[in-house]
């Protein structure tokens, strides 16, 4: 019969196969969900995929010690005014984009920057950057999911670090004012109650000459009742954080205790 027709011959081969793959989808659907949750399967991969980005933080962090610390010397004054307890803001004046890399090693944290998002469009610099941490910011606009990633990381009782000045200084020898600071910083400090350490290079960084970093002493905010800073308020922090980055750079870290190095 199935000689005589031959579409009768060509038919039931495929229906088989329909039949076949509906019996083994059904019971993948049946049996997959037990053994997920056996398995704990969303947990384990996210706690993979952790593991796998902090190992990668560490190896380029270990591969780039070395280079940095030979290549560009630099003198930490008042490191003992970084608090021991997070979460907490780090300042910085902005020259080069070595500068974050330079205060992870120097400093020996693991900070998450916000950096702008140009640096992003490279499948290789978002990844290598995204591994350590780095999160992509429009500088052009409010840009929320930045805010988030930044309210974020302070939650979580990690190391916030922000270039208050929003750019780099271009052009700069070290004898400039810090001018021009956001207030980005402060408001996060607002809302959370995290302290933030001022910093300050001296100078930007070049290779084979020595440089001070100095570190001043933690400023405390008061947190704004229900987390809304009001503009006085966040007015008042920028020029309280302005003047004390200023005052690292202009007294040459003077008032920073010299026994704290």
């Amino acid at each position: 019969l199935l000689k005589n027709d031959p579409y009768t011959y060509r038919y039931i081969p495929k229906r088989l196969f329909s039949i076949s793959s509906l019996l083994l989808v059904t019971t993948v659907a049946s049996v997959a969900p037990s053994y997920v949750n056996s398995l704990n399967f969303s947990y384990v991969f996210i706690k993979f995929n952790l593991k796998v980005v902090n190992m990668f933080y560490w190896f380029v962090y270990v591969l780039l010690w070395l280079p940095f610390r030979l290549f560009y010397p630099i003198k930490v004054v008042g490191k003992k005014n970084v608090p021991k307890t997070k979460p907490v803001i780090y300042t910085c004046n902005h020259y080069t984009l070595k500068d974050p890399v330079l205060l992870a090693i120097y400093l020996n944290k693991r900070i998450r920057f916000l950096a702008k998002k140009e640096l992003f469009s490279c499948f290789l610099s978002r990844w290598i950057l995204k591994g350590l941490g780095a999160f992509p910011v429009d500088r052009g606009k409010a840009d929320r999911k930045a805010m988030k990633f930044c309210l974020d990381t302070l939650q979580k009782k990690r190391i916030l670090g922000i270039f208050p000045e929003g750019t780099r200084a271009k052009g700069a020898d070290g004898t400039e004012e810090i001018d021009g600071v956001k207030d980005g910083a402060v408001m996060f400090a607002l809302k959370t109650g995290a302290p933030i350490v001022p910093m300050a290079f001296e100078k930007p960084a070049k290779m084979f000459r020595r440089n001070k970093l100095f570190v001043g002493q933690a400023l405390y905010f008061k947190p704004a009742i229900e987390g809304r800073p009001t503009k006085e308020e966040i007015h008042a922090a920028t020029i309280k954080l302005t003047e004390a980055l200023n005052a690292l750079k202009q007294n040459n870290g003077l008032h920073v205790n010299e026994s704290n190095m």
